[in-house]
């Protein structure tokens, strides 16, 4: 029976955007001290090279990935489509903080219709679960083990509860289920999680986030 693959799945490290800052879009917004000490902390959490390094588009989650692949530079390197759920417009972001956003997160959400998109460069609930399912598909038929995943919060919670609940559905019920699995699943900046997937099915381990106890801001 073949060895089950380990995938390390990582979140970014405190942005700007999580500090409360304005940010321009939501690609380009960079790691604050703490979250560079966030980084700092993941890749000392690392006990061997893996096989593969995987980050996202995203400059939080390149930066978060920097440390790691410093202390492992012979480690190849992709970038997948493991960016954050953008399902707001950047006419929404320009220049706004979390707060600022509120309002129109409030509206995205309770319109529940997964087929929405909000503006040029945002992504519908429909386009997010086959984004997630493409990639959920590729680790499970990938060779390369172990792999750490660089990511962001929804991204991960949404590959977590389709190996806890099985594959995401596109339906108005199943956004709103998939909503309050992110809001309850608590997974700090710099927290990881570890998974096993072999042919029996997967191995979900908890959210770790001892490595990051003594780093403060």
């Amino acid at each position: 029976m073949p060895e089950p693959l380990h995938v390390l799945l990582v979140r970014h490290g405190e942005s700007e955007g999580n500090a409360g800052h304005a940010t321009e879009d939501a690609a380009s917004a960079r790691l604050t001290p703490l979250g560079v000490r966030q980084a700092q902390a993941v890749a000392a959490s690392l006990t061997a090279a893996p096989a593969l390094f995987v980050m996202s588009s995203y400059t939080r989650s390149q930066l978060t990935a920097e440390p790691a692949r410093a202390r492992f530079p012979d480690v190849p390197v992709e970038v997948w489509p493991v960016h954050e759920f953008t399902y707001l417009g950047p006419h929404v972001y320009a220049g706004t903080t979390v707060d600022q956003r509120r309002p129109a997160v409030d509206a995205y959400w309770d319109a529940a219709d997964p087929h929405r998109v909000d503006g040029e460069g945002a992504e519908s609930f429909a386009t997010f679960v086959a984004r997630v399912q493409q990639v959920r598909t590729r680790l499970e038929s990938g060779s390369a083990t172990p792999v750490v995943v660089f990511s962001h919060k929804k991204f991960i919670n949404a590959l977590l509860w389709s190996w806890l609940a099985g594959p995401l559905v596109v339906s108005a019920k199943r956004m709103a289920r998939y909503r309050g699995f992110d809001h309850a699943v608590s997974f700090p900046n710099g927290g990881s999680v570890s998974i096993l997937l072999g042919p029996d099915g997967s191995r979900l381990g908890p959210v770790r986030r001892d490595h990051l106890v003594g780093v403060v801001a």
